[in-house]
């Protein structure tokens, strides 16, 4: 994960150079990740996993033009770079460090997932389902003390979050410890750390 942090997200054209002049590196790295690792993933996951699929389908990624690769998971950020004017790859290397930048914050949402894999699986992996849910559905909600319905639920917590926002913008004016501050020209809220508590140890 640090190799691939130290890789992924250009913010402007000067970084996304400097991403370039680590071509060589990115794609050992990503390589390895997308021909030795099996690969799973949620609903939100599937236009990476079908860009890394096809990735894992091409031997050389220096020299391939990839004219049809999938283009559904190409960051925002990163499409000025990689697409022309109509929306076909035009820099390969830019899709493999588009897709790297996305792989990387997909892992982190686990949208996608090692298979097999428990610290990196599938995190619907033991959940209920089916007919097994439906059987145990009213006791897991019993002792979560939930209903079953969920527009219930949903108007609950709606409720709860507008309240807690309300009583949070009351106070913010005379909180000393909270404050806006302008970093490089936007606006961000900026809270004092707690102060550090000294460690007892037992005797």
């Amino acid at each position: 994960m640090m190799e691939v942090d130290a890789i992924a997200e250009p913010k402007d054209a000067s970084l996304y150079s400097e991403l370039r002049a680590r071509w060589r590196r990115a794609r050992r790295l990503f390589f390895n990740i997308a021909t030795r690792i099996d690969l799973g993933s949620s609903p939100n996951g599937e236009a990476l996993s079908d860009a890394v699929a096809y990735l894992k389908g091409v031997t050389d990624w220096s020299n391939a033009t990839m004219r049809d690769a999938p283009t559904g998971a190409i960051p925002k950020s990163w499409r000025g770079h990689v697409l022309d004017e109509k929306g076909v790859v035009r820099d390969p290397k830019a899709y493999v460090l588009a897709t790297i930048a996305a792989w990387r914050s997909a892992l982190k949402r686990r949208d996608i997932f090692a298979t097999p894999g428990i610290r990196y699986g599938d995190p619907r992996r033991g959940l209920l389902d089916g007919a097994a849910w439906q059987d145990s559905s009213a006791m897991v909600c019993r002792a979560l003390n939930r209903s079953l319905d969920a527009e219930a639920e949903v108007t609950g917590l709606t409720r709860l979050l507008d309240e807690t926002y309300a009583r949070v913008a009351a106070r913010a004016s005379d909180n000393s410890d909270l404050r806006i501050e302008i970093v490089e020209g936007k606006s961000e809220i900026v809270i004092t750390p707690l102060d550090r508590l000294e460690e007892h140890r037992l005797g």
